[in-house]
């Protein structure tokens, strides 16, 4: 197993990326910008994005939550949750 240091090592060999949303994406309380930019450049290059949470809560809840934090309604098509 190699060490990745930067997804842009792999995302060529991928079609679809499975992201987590807490400390991943978001931190309870603000977005991560490099986070949104590495979605943004998927995004850009055709990639599918699912966004997973762990949350015992509705995805509808958890999206709203990610909207409210100023996510781009555009990225959460694809959000799942426990």
């Amino acid at each position: 197993m190699r060490e990745l240091n930067h997804l842009s090592e792999i995302f060529h060999a991928y079609d679809t990326f499975v992201i987590d949303l807490w400390g991943v994406v978001h931190n309870g309380i603000e977005l991560n910008k490099k986070a949104i930019n590495a979605v943004d450049q998927l995004k850009k290059n055709s990639k599918k994005i699912v966004f997973l949470s762990n949350a015992p809560r509705p995805r509808t809840k958890v999206i709203n939550f990610l909207l409210k934090m100023k996510m781009a309604k555009h990225y959460l098509s694809n959000v799942m949750t426990s």
